[in-house]
């Protein structure tokens, strides 16, 4: 059985409760959780958080909610602890199903994504799978920025160098993660033990900001119209 786990804390900081804030014309985990049924990949989904705020906006989406602790709510529980404390308290979950997390903001992500983490689970059932994509630049050669605008704290060996001579480096889309229950129960993270696929970065926005908020947005209203998803904006 495939699993979807939708972990929706109330708590975000640089984001006002980012996970219920509207996205063209409805609050962003309506448009990931229709978008979810959709690919008819799961049998049973499951929204998991601590707000009866989120409890009142999916419950007419008549998918499993899950009240979680605070003590997994808070901004130092991981991804893992928040699906763990989920599948501890849920029945008809065994060993053997195909657990997949995914974020609520994460409304961008592609059915023949999920379906390509799937495959490569079933050959790698000890792993978790997530998508990930190349940083745009070397980040040998990545410096900072005082509060005048000043260029500190950079490598001078680096910033020579070509960039062709540098090696990829990728990260984390933030969209979803496949693992067996098992996987789950037995990992306290996910990077340490885990398969990656490459998607392109002209589709990534892991929502930390306003800035990665209005990147989200420009994507689903004027690049995902080239698939075959219904992500036209109604306002």
């Amino acid at each position: 059985m495939n699993v979807a786990i939708i972990p929706s804390r109330i708590g975000s900081k640089r984001i006002r409760k980012k996970n219920i804030k509207s996205f063209y014309g409805k609050p962003i985990i309506l448009h990931t959780i229709e978008k979810i049924k959709k690919t008819g990949i799961f049998k049973k989904i499951i929204v998991s958080s601590d707000s009866i705020e989120v409890y009142k906006i999916v419950k007419k989406k008549k998918i499993f909610f899950h009240k979680r602790n605070s003590i997994y709510a808070n901004d130092k529980s991981s991804t893992v602890q928040a699906v763990n404390s989920c599948l501890r308290e849920l029945e008809n979950i065994k060993l053997s199903d195909n657990i997949c997390c995914i974020y609520p903001c994460a409304t961008i992500f592609l059915k023949k994504d999920l379906i390509k983490g799937l495959k490569l689970l079933k050959k790698n059932k000890g792993k978790f799978v997530l998508p990930v994509t190349k940083f745009s630049h070397p980040i040998e050669r990545s410096f900072k920025l005082n509060k005048k605008g000043e260029i500190t704290n950079f490598n001078p060996n680096q910033i020579g160098r070509n960039t062709q001579k540098f090696n990829s480096k990728f990260h984390d889309v933030g969209q979803f993660y496949w693992g067996k229950f098992g996987t789950w129960k037995k990992n306290k993270t996910i990077l340490k033990n885990a398969i990656g696929f490459h998607i392109p970065d002209w589709r990534v926005s892991d929502v930390d900001d306003q800035e990665s908020w209005e990147k989200l947005k420009f994507i689903y209203k004027n690049l995902l119209m080239k698939f075959n998803y219904d992500t036209t904006p109604t306002s």
